[in-house]
């Protein structure tokens, strides 16, 4: 009898133990979970995608896009690179997360980023970024079990480096992680930042009646960048590709912001202090087997709709503060998408750069301290001329549009400064001058040839033979 007790003692508390077991195991995501690749494409126009019907050669991303859905009317929040990474990382605009100022803020520790999010749900966590400018000190970091950027890697010149470098450590990992769980790769691309130096296998012949150096040669060259962005790009695709799940792995490929190659007046290489169309439209792509068909769609989006769009096809909760929609679904109504620069800085506000804009696919709200001005992107894509007179119903109801997103920002979210000591201010600004981003951002297009433009065609050249 005893016997028999301890034998059924035994027996129930092995039976306990493979419960116990079990349960462990079901609430530890495995490989079954579908694992997640971001690749964001710096200062990248939608025209020099050929997906797009642009000017660039990008066969890769051409050959994506095709099993992907292409968002034709994606918006960025900021046209500079912090703000807008920020706001695709947590789904909100600027003014919700707080980094605004990329000479002196960082995203503020209460953020709640898509990579802190799915480290909770125990994905591995990895980004790889090309640029000083969303170096860790800047609080995109956040999340991130591994945050490889030039700076902390000790590449020199140690503010950008090439996407060959970027895409090479970021596939060192991929091979290396925990096949068994999930991940988050997160890889960004500098290629298409000014200055304008493609390598020399990716340039063609200018046209005979093009001067080499003159605005034109420089466009050309800046459309032939987008041929290393695409190259790039095409090697973490096929890595993804040949993973065992990859049919269920979701990917988003978008721009940060655009460019200005001589439109509206503005110089070649400038983006962030206007608010157009070719800084603010970017492409977006996203690949989300089982929950969205591969396809054109034309709504406006943007840039914050797509941390929700990932968490719900991952069947996780969408933090309440994220102010971005799902685009797994098309939406009963228009939201119009909301973009800003240096908006409410003095300094900047005194030059006359203080800016928002809303776009609701057709028109467009462009709302500054003196005055707003409309758009009709129909009748005038080009946005030269100022409707509101025409359309007061457009502009009435885009104003009550802005307005009502004031009013959700009117608690001012927590402010990180950087905080840096004299010489790490000077280090600062140095690495900022030297991609263009202080002073440089002012001089003219003839002064910008100089020792960046060889430093920089000098990388690319020692990436060639890779």
């Amino acid at each position: 009898m005893e016997a028999a007790e301890s034998l059924l003692s035994r027996g129930v508390r092995g039976i306990a133990a493979v419960l116990l077991l079990f349960a462990s195991v079901s609430c530890r995501p495995g490989p079954s979970m579908p694992s997640l690749v971001v690749i964001t494409l710096d200062t990248t126009r939608v025209d020099a995608l050929s997906a797009y019907g642009g000017r660039g050669v990008t066969p890769s991303l051409d050959a994506f896009a095709s099993e992907a859905t292409r968002f034709e009317q994606a918006f960025t929040t900021a046209p500079y690179t912090g703000p807008s990474h920020a706001s695709l990382l947590t789904g909100q605009n600027p003014p919700k997360h707080g980094l605004r100022d990329y000479l002196a803020q960082a995203l503020p520790a209460n953020a709640r980023t898509l990579a802190e999010i799915l480290r909770e749900q125990g994905y591995q966590t990895a980004a790889f970024v090309s640029s000083y400018v969303l170096d860790a000190r800047f609080g995109l970091d956040q999340g991130f079990d591994v945050y490889d950027s030039p700076v902390r890697t000790r590449e020199e010149p140690g503010h950008w480096r090439p996407g060959p470098r970027t895409v090479a450590r970021a596939l060192d990992w991929l091979r290396r992680r925990d096949p068994e769980s999930p991940f988050l790769l997160w890889v960004h691309l500098y290629d298409a930042h000014g200055p304008y130096m493609p390598p020399l296998r990716y340039r063609d012949a200018l046209p005979a009646d093009v001067r080499p150096g003159s605005p034109e040669a420089q466009r050309q060259r800046y459309y032939e960048q987008a041929s290393v962005l695409d190259e790039e790009a095409g090697r973490i695709l096929s890595a993804v590709a040949a993973l065992p799940e990859a049919s269920r792995i979701f990917v988003a490929i978008a721009s940060d912001h655009g460019e200005t190659l001589g439109e509206h007046g503005r110089r070649l290489g400038a983006h962030s202090n206007a608010l157009v169309d070719t800084t603010i439209r970017i492409p977006l792509l996203l690949r989300i087997p089982g929950h969205l068909s591969p396809g054109v769609r034309t709504d406006p989006v943007s840039l914050i709709d797509v941390l929700p769009s990932l968490l719900e096809a991952l069947e996780l909760p969408v933090p309440a503060a994220v102010e971005g929609r799902s685009l797994l679904s098309r939406r009963a109504e228009v939201v119009p998408a909301y973009s800003e620069t240096f908006y409410e800085f003095a300094g900047r506000a005194a030059q006359g750069k203080q800016l928002a804009s809303l776009r609701d696919g057709r028109f467009v709200l462009l709302s500054r301290p003196a005055r707003d001005e409309l758009f009709d992107l129909e009748s005038d894509p080009a946005e030269r001329q100022d409707v509101s007179s025409l359309h007061p119903d457009a502009l009435a109801t885009l104003r009550r549009r802005l307005a009502t997103l004031r009013r959700g920002w009117s608690d001012p979210p927590e402010t990180r400064l950087l905080e840096l000591s004299v010489k790490e201010q000077a280090d600062h600004e140095g690495r900022l001058r030297a991609l263009g981003y202080l002073e440089r951002e002012a001089e003219p297009v003839a002064k910008q040839a100089g020792t960046l433009d060889l430093e920089r065609s000098e990388m690319f050249l020692r990436t060639e033979n890779r």
